[in-house]
């Protein structure tokens, strides 16, 4: 029977913390190296540190990490730290799948971009959200995605993410989305909302997607070292286009279709490299006889066993050798 190949999963905006992955940047070096040398990146990008920001201010897990231009590199910088530790520890990826900005990491972790082109990418794309769009949020609503149009909230709201069980994310402006909660909370609707600062995967955001693209095909894309997903609703693709990461930012997240379509082309064992595990989540709920294989691990969480998790992820999948996806 062939072994399960490796996937990593890459998360993008709504799950980062302060304080995200800092047992790793205290106690695991090839973290620490990728992040001081990212960070560096950011500085002459953005003049902000966010080594210090997220390790050094003794600001509180309690206190949003919401501004984009923060937000975005930050999430970048963890999650490609991870990666490259993971990577050579001997977890090597077969292909990746990345939910929204995600998609840049997995790009940037196959060699499609090169790491500090795409942080330049999504710090630029931060700029443009905050030079011509609207402020806004988005709110994770435990109801299915037909809820919206029932609401009559339809004209003022979007759907940002749709997952296959009775949940979905709703994009919306910050009146709006007051007005939603309210609804919400009427009818006895479990909600949360994300820490974000604008209602992305919306036609309130997609602005700043055109500057993104323009750079992007400036930059251009090398070949991969493994397939990419995009959660889209489409599975691995290679080679990665421009289009397909311009999608990933603009469309409505489908991780948990994709994740499917993946799945029932090749078994892959699951590797969420994100810093609060919700992929994983969402894929144990998606790939019920994944999860029942033991065939989906989390690293990161905000429970401070980054280091221990890591350890069993590489003590389960480092040393297999790669083989063709």
């Amino acid at each position: 029977m062939n072994q399960p190949g490796i996937a990593f999963l890459f998360s993008g905006q709504g799950a980062q913390y302060h304080g995200m992955g800092q047992p790793l940047y205290e106690q695991a070096p090839v973290f620490r190296r990728e992040m001081d040398r990212l960070d560096a990146v950011v500085r002459d990008l953005a003049g902000l540190s966010l080594v210090d920001r997220l390790y050094r201010e003794g600001r509180p897990r309690s206190e949003p990490l919401d501004r984009t231009l923060v937000s975005h590199p930050a999430i970048f910088m963890v999650e490609y730290a991870l990666a490259r530790l993971l990577i050579e520890s001997g977890v090597e990826p077969d292909a990746a799948l990345g939910a929204s900005l995600g998609a840049f990491i997995a790009a940037a972790v196959a060699g499609c971009l090169a790491p500090d082109d795409a942080l330049a990418l999504l710090i630029g794309h931060a700029q443009a959200l905050e030079a011509h769009c609207e402020p806004g949020t988005m709110i994770a609503v435990f109801a299915p995605s037909s809820w919206l149009e029932a609401s009559g909230f339809g004209d003022r709201a979007e759907l940002a993410a749709l997952g296959i069980d009775a949940h979905c994310v709703v994009s919306a402006r910050l009146a709006d989305a007051l007005e939603i909660e309210r609804c919400l909370g009427e009818q006895d609707i479990v909600y949360q909302r994300l820490p974000v600062s604008f209602p992305f995967h919306s036609r309130w955001t997609r602005a700043a997607a055109a500057p993104m693209a323009a750079r992007l095909d400036a930059i251009g894309l090398r070949a991969g070292r493994f397939p990419i997903a995009c959660s889209t609703g489409e599975g691995l693709v290679s080679p990665l286009r421009g289009e397909h990461l311009i999608a990933a930012l603009r469309e409505p997240i489908r991780f948990q279709h994709t994740l499917r379509i993946v799945d029932a082309a090749r078994e892959f064992a699951y590797v969420d490299v994100g810093p609060s595990g919700t992929l994983a989540a969402q894929a144990r709920s998606a790939c019920t006889q994944a999860a029942a294989a033991g065939r989906i691990h989390t690293t990161m969480s905000m429970y401070a066993r980054d280091v221990e998790n890591v350890a069993a992820v590489v003590s389960a999948l480092g040393g297999r050798h790669r083989s063709a996806a």
